[in-house]
């Protein structure tokens, strides 16, 4: 199954399956791989996530999302086309 964008091709928010839900199971957050958005998110947080290269974050079933990180990722995600 192909990779489907979230909001519209100019978002950088993706998943691999209409379900949301990565191969190997759990739970993932996906951007666009052509973006910058994994690698300075990763800088900030080398070990609280773990990262799929430069196109995923995924996370551990059972264990809290840690959201205020995640809100910087999601807010630049939001604003990447404005820079």
């Amino acid at each position: 199954m192909g990779t489907t964008c979230l909001f519209n091709a100019r978002r950088p928010f993706r998943h691999d399956n209409p379900s949301g839900i990565p191969k190997t199971g759990g739970l993932a957050l996906y951007v666009h791989c052509q973006t910058t958005l994994l690698s300075e998110f990763q800088s900030l947080f080398p070990d609280k996530f773990k990262y799929e290269g430069n196109r995923a974050i995924h996370f551990t079933p059972g264990q809290p999302l840690p959201f205020e990180k995640l809100r910087l990722l999601i807010k630049n995600a939001l604003t990447y086309h404005l820079k």
